[in-house]
Formats: structure tokens, C-alpha cells, sequence
């Protein structure tokens, strides 16, 4: 019966898409101002790679550092371990087939809202130590807007990829819902976006994840702005807020940012200006971890608690 449904929704997968079109939309209603589109994109990831069973590396790190014995290991330890013999000995192979529904309506010159959906089809295994680790280091939404059906090495997963209502005017625009918040300049990797920063190990690096929040803008002038953003955690610790200043002081664009996320204070700044034929940029950020009596830090040697 599972299987049965996994292919329902497989042919829901193919009937959508052919439907929308591979990468296009449609205006279904339209009258002045206001109108309501609907759109999609359908895409196709295959991933064959080596990876690391979970259990032979468990299994290697046992021998090294039996349980009865909680020590953090020294650097000599770790490099002696039999765990790291099984990197990179399992073959996995998956297949990630996507369609993504986007609605998108406006009631006026100011408000408006977006609905963007995942509808994915995953066949094969990604059972490994670095998959498991990339799962651990996902973002926890404050809605949990997803679900799965069946397992591996066939499955149906939906979630909510962007879920907004914005207002804009002169002055002022909001956002509240599933977003992105992207800050920062860098091309390569962004220290300065805590907001919508990308699993290290994820299929898809190219996409940022959205977070849901409440995302405010005032606007002095088309070359400086003050934003104020909150979003919500599911326990009050884990609430994130900042602020970024962004303006322009001759041919320099900066950002000045300030927040708490997870605990931790943060001060960042971010600069961007033309060389010449080129362009530079940097970006800075200092950050004070939480000192909360739930957080753990121990040096490297230390005996364990």
C-alpha cells in the first residue's frame, strides 16, 4: 500500500508539472492592481558519491574511547582511531525528483503575499555518517510546515519553502511568514547571514532556506534603510533579533549589524565598493557565545564530566 501511494504521488508530481510548465507560470486573474499568478519549476538531482556507514564509524570510535571512560580525546588519539578507516567506504546513490507550486497574489499597490510549496520524490539512500550530520545541522522552522511519506529507498516529502503576506509603501515595508533575510556580500560564504546561512553539506547549496519571521524596513532614503527582523524559536532561548543599518558613504556600500541569535550577541559589518574593473568585499563579525547553564565547552584534553 505505501509503495501504491509513493507512485500516486509520483504521477501527482508529473500531472503538476506538466501542468505549470517546467519553468514558467500563469496569470489565472487579473484587474488593475490586483491579479493572481501561478507558477512552478521541476527539477532533477542525482547524487552518486562515497560516503561513511554510521555503524562502522561508531563501531571505530568505541574501540578508541570506550564509553566507561568519558576523557575528551587528545589531537594524537584522534589521528591513531581505526573509526577513520571506514571514510568514505559506502556507496550511496539517490535521486531527488522536485516540483515546486509557487502562488503568488496582490490586493493592491500594497499588499501582497507568496506561497511557494516542495513536492518531492526521493528514491536511493543517503544513510551515511556526513548525511546524518547534514540532517543534525538543518534549520529548526518555528512552523513546522513538512512531512514525509514512506521510507528509504522510496518517499514522498512536502514542505512549505516560502509563506509570506508583505506590505510596501514609501517608507516602510513588512514581511511576515517564511522568507529570506539575506545579508551580507561575500560570494563564497556570508559569516554575516545568520538568517538564511546554508547547511554546509546540502544537495542543493545553491538554494537558501527560508525562515519564518518578522521582517521590517524603514527606508530614509533609495541608498539607506534601517531593518529589524524577529523570528521566533520554538522555546524563548531560541529567538533570534538584529538590526542592520545600510547606507552608503561615497562609493562604499555598508551594512552595520547588531543581534542576538541562539543566545549569542553579535556585531558584524559588511563593506562592498568597485576597484577599478573589479570589485571588493569583506565582511566582519564578532560573536560572544551564550553563557547559559546549558552550554558546554570543554578543551581539548580535558577530563569529560
Amino acid at each position: 500500500m505505501m509503495v501504491s501511494l509513493v507512485r500516486a504521488c509520483a504521477l501527482a508530481l508529473a500531472g503538476f508539472g506538466l501542468a505549470v510548465g517546467p519553468a514558467g507560470g500563469r496569470e489565472i486573474w487579473r484587474s488593475g492592481d490586483a491579479y493572481l499568478d501561478l507558477g512552478g519549476t521541476v527539477r532533477e538531482i542525482a547524487l552518486v558519491s562515497r560516503g561513511t556507514s554510521p555503524e562502522a564509524f561508531n563501531a571505530g570510535l568505541a574501540q578508541c574511547f570506550p564509553p566507561a571512560v568519558p576523557n575528551v580525546p587528545s589531537p594524537s588519539e584522534f589521528a591513531n582511531c581505526p573509526a577513520f578507516a571506514a571514510v568514505g567506504e559506502k556507496r550511496v546513490a539517490t535521486s531527488t525528483t522536485r516540483l515546486r507550486l509557487r502562488v503568488e497574489a496582490r490586493a493592491n499597490a500594497h499588499w501582497s503575499a507568496v506561497v511557494s510549496f516542495d513536492n518531492e520524490l526521493l528514491a536511493g539512500t543517503l544513510d551515511t555518517f556526513e548525511g546524518r550530520f547534514g540532517d543534525d545541522l538543518a534549520a529548526r522552522d518555528f512552523l513546522d510546515a513538512s512531512g514525509q511519506i514512506g521510507e528509504d529507498p522510496v518517499a514522498y516529502r512536502y514542505s512549505l519553502y516560502r509563506g509570506y503576506l508583505s506590505f510596501e509603501s514609501d517608507r516602510l515595508e513588512a514581511v511576515v511568514g517564511r522568507q529570506r533575510i539575506p545579508w551580507g556580500v561575500g560570494r563564497l560564504w556570508n559569516p554575516i547571514d545568520r538568517f538564511n546561512s546554508i547547511r554546509p553539506l546540502a544537495l542543493q547549496p545553491d538554494e537558501s532556506p527560508g525562515v519564518d519571521a518578522i521582517n521590517a524596513r524603514i527606508l530614509f532614503s533609495d541608498f539607506s534603510q534601517l531593518q529589524l527582523v524577529f523570528a521566533p524559536g520554538r522555546e524563548s532561548r531560541d529567538h533570534k533579533y538584529a538590526a542592520r543599518l545600510q547606507g552608503m558613504v561615497g562609493n562604499i556600500d555598508y551594512g552595520l549589524v547588531a543581534g542576538v541569535f541562539d543566545g549569542a550577541t553579535t556585531l558584524g559589518a559588511d563593506f562592498s565598493s568597485n576597484l577599478g574593473k573589479a570589485a571588493g568585499r569583506a565582511e566582519i563579525v564578532y560573536t560572544r557565545p551564550s553563557t547559559r547553564a546549558d552550554r558546554n565547552v570543554w578543551p581539548v584534553g580535558a577530563p569529560g564530566p
